[in-house]
């Protein structure tokens, strides 16, 4: 899998959406210090992890963008109410994933890459887990802006 740079990525993201005569605002938000977010916002009464408050409205990542914290994790894809959810990719410094999102957690088809050794896992995702595949639990509390955290710890685990 050919890993992008955030910012082409965002560069490619506003060709894009130029081209597809979407009528979204598209803008910078982010939480300083955790997280930088680019692409289509919309103001929203429902608060989720990437959602800021611009003056006295809240704001979210709704729609197509990226995201990329300072702990080196990125994630490209859609956002619903400042969640990712829909089709993305999600890389981190040890494993990479693509597919399907729902509130956030792999949910639906999708492909796990351990950057390390190459090894990968594919098929149905459901609450973050692979169904039918039988993994350890996670012994281990790695920490995480943008996925839940038992889900980055169990996957860090099963690639390192």
């Amino acid at each position: 899998m050919t890993r992008i740079s955030f910012t082409a990525s965002a560069c490619m993201l506003t060709l894009g959406l130029a081209f597809a005569g979407k009528a979204a605002e598209v803008r910078r938000i982010s939480s300083i210090g955790w997280w930088n977010f680019y692409g289509e916002v919309e103001e929203t009464s429902l608060r989720g992890k990437f959602c800021t408050y611009d003056v006295s409205r809240l704001t979210c990542a709704h729609g197509a963008g990226g995201v990329g914290t300072d702990g080196g994790e990125t994630y490209e894809g859609r956002f619903v109410n400042g969640e990712p959810d829909g089709y993305g990719t999600y890389v981190n410094d040890s494993f990479d994933y693509v597919g399907t999102f729902k509130q956030g957690r792999f949910h639906g088809h999708g492909v796990v890459t351990c950057v390390r050794n190459g090894r990968q896992f594919e098929g149905t995702f459901v609450d973050g887990k692979l169904s039918g595949q039988a993994e350890p639990p996670s012994t281990i509390n790695r920490g995480t802006q943008i996925l839940h955290g038992e889900d980055n710890s169990r996957w860090y685990e099963l690639c390192n």
